[in-house]
């Protein structure tokens, strides 16, 4: 209903891409209409968080789940992008709110749990691992599992249908759609090929960066409680953590945002542990109170500084101000492919530089080696995304290719310039190597490169010197 006000407005218009291409202003109205949805799902899962942990645990508890929801770092940059990922948390949250009647033995339908499960599903395919918070359920109810169960799988269909219409008149297309995605997902591991098997490369990687430390810990040790001495619906959320964790962790290419699934249970699990700490605390005044103030207060700060990174000139645009007042018009630049971390005074249209760009007309590897090999460019820009992947045996790591790109950067050519804003965090809060591939979008690291002759020339202007300092 929104987006027909919208449209019939004028607001925004639903048109081809050539058209927002040549009408830039509606494009931006659309972002902003999609920002908007993200920030108002974001709030409404907020609310339903501390309604959930209220009525499941208590009311501390759904205090603190309720602050949570709203700085953990993973759920706070997926609310800043105009992408249905904010939507995720959103109906994990209403899963389980539906699956409390169950528990207060006040109704045994399960048409509305697999409404919500189907809708979750067509929001994104990811969301449908909900269907295992119903599933474990059944461990703890009465009589009626198979009626639930059935109810249930009517209900997903329904719902998914409901959210997903093309499914009916188009199943084939959709069909097609999803068995791509399913084998897109068994392609190799696009970063951090050492941190496999997935299982404990988010242990080691995704949830320290998503959570930051404290947080994380916090969560560990209340789930180690739970496990030990946890009553039913508490052991509830611990094996509906760990199934999903096992299916999530399962496919070899991953993202952080791919443990989006994981917060309800995250958030639930480490409210109740918070609490818990405070009321075997409650007999030495204020401790338990400060102590988990720190925790959320720390948690707070790194949400912040990662936000960060968002509203302020970043690597790349500051890497783009340097090329235009140091290197001079009609140059030739060779990059190695242009996407959003390539500094946007290379990817403007009216760019005042000769681009080479070796993967141009999606040439292959072999042919991007090739073009690599006789690259002859004034200057070279390359970001961490690329060393990453080609240097480090990513998604893109093919050896010719990786021996090209260090003739470059090794001999070829000498850096005259690095953007990186590497110690931008404590590292009490999150660790301190290299942080997931797309936790990097908000400001990658930028190399700038000079062949040995234009860099020992380029060094010796007093321009070169002053940016020198100031980049330090």
């Amino acid at each position: 209903m929104k987006r027909s006000i919208l449209v019939l407005t004028g607001y925004v218009k639903i048109r081809s891409r050539d058209f927002y291409t040549h009408h830039l202003e509606y494009a931006d109205r659309l972002y902003l209409v999609g920002r908007g949805l993200s920030c108002l799902f974001a709030l409404i899962t907020v609310l339903l968080a501390f309604w959930v942990a209220r009525r499941l645990l208590s009311e501390t508890e759904g205090l603190i789940a309720a602050f949570l929801t709203a700085v953990i770092p993973m759920q706070a940059t997926a609310t800043l992008y105009a992408k249905i990922d904010s939507m995720i948390v959103l109906w994990g949250f209403i899963v389980i709110a539906l699956c409390l009647p169950l528990w207060e033995n006040r109704s045994r339908s399960g048409l509305a749990v697999g409404i919500a499960v189907g809708l979750a599903a067509a929001t994104k395919y990811t969301a449908g691992i909900y269907f295992l918070l119903p599933l474990t359920l059944l461990v703890w109810t009465g009589e009626g599992k198979l009626k639930f169960l059935i109810a249930c799988g009517i209900g997903g269909v329904l719902g998914f249908l409901i959210g997903c219409p093309v499914a009916l008149v188009d199943f084939p297309s959709v069909w097609h759609y999803v068995h791509g995605l399913s084998k897109s997902v068994a392609d190799p591991p696009t970063d951090y090929p050492d941190h496999r098997p997935w299982a404990l490369g988010y242990l080691r990687v995704f949830l320290p960066f998503g959570l930051g430390y404290p947080l994380f810990i916090t969560f560990l040790l209340s789930l180690f409680w739970i496990a030990v001495y946890g009553e039913p619906k508490e052991r509830w959320l611990l094996i509906g953590f760990l199934l999903t964790y096992g299916v999530l962790t399962s496919p070899a290419r991953q993202f952080i945002m791919y443990a989006l699934p994981l917060l309800p249970y995250i958030i639930l699990i480490s409210a109740r542990g918070c609490a818990i700490f405070m009321r075997k605390l409650s007999h030495v005044p204020l401790v338990g109170p400060l102590c988990i103030s720190l925790i959320l207060g720390a948690t707070l700060f790194y949400s912040a500084s990662y936000m960060r990174l968002f509203y302020f000139p970043d690597e790349r645009v500051k890497a783009s101000e340097w090329i235009r007042t140091h290197i001079p018009p009609g140059a030739s630049v060779g990059i190695v492919m242009s996407f959003a971390w390539t500094p946007p005074i290379l990817r403007s249209y009216t760019s005042p530089y000769r681009l080479i760009d070796p993967s141009e007309n999606l040439a292959s590897l072999e042919e991007q080696t090739k073009r690599l090999q006789a690259l002859q460019a004034d200057y070279f820009v390359i970001s961490n995304f690329e060393i990453r992947e080609a240097l480090r045996k990513g998604y893109y790591y093919y050896p010719p290719y990786e021996a090209s790109l260090r003739e470059i950067t090794e001999r070829r050519y000498k850096k005259i310039m690095a953007f990186d804003d590497a110690h931008r965090f404590s590292p009490f809060l999150c660790p301190r190597g290299d942080p997931p591939w797309d936790w990097l979008f908000p400001s990658p690291s930028v190399d700038i490169y000079a062949r040995r002759s234009k860099a020992t020339a380029l060094r010796k202007t007093p321009c070169f010197e002053i940016a020198k300092a100031v980049n330090c």
